[in-house]
């Protein structure tokens, strides 16, 4: 039996983590579009709710936080890439 639970709770972290990457490969190529609660919670089978709740848990940021901290790495980037071509 504990084979079995201890097979099961590795499947949950694996799926838990592939919504997590999900969700964040979509933010990585959609940032310029609007990004909404309810899209990404229906992109991995969830409620807004329980998505918001399981996001925080899983990368200890709201969705808006690490969409704000993503745009703003890629606005550095671009800074960046700015100041050595001009």
């Amino acid at each position: 039996i504990t084979d079995d639970v201890e097979t099961f709770a590795k499947i949950d972290i694996f799926s838990d983590s592939r919504r997590v990457q999900k969700v964040q490969k979509y933010i990585s190529e959609h940032y310029q579009e609007d990004v909404r609660l309810a899209d990404m919670a229906d992109m991995v089978g969830m409620t807004p709710v329980s998505f918001s709740r399981f996001f925080h848990l899983r990368t200890g940021k709201t969705l808006s936080d690490y969409i704000i901290l993503h745009l703003e790495v890629m606005s550095s980037v671009f800074l960046e890439f700015l100041h050595k071509f001009f």
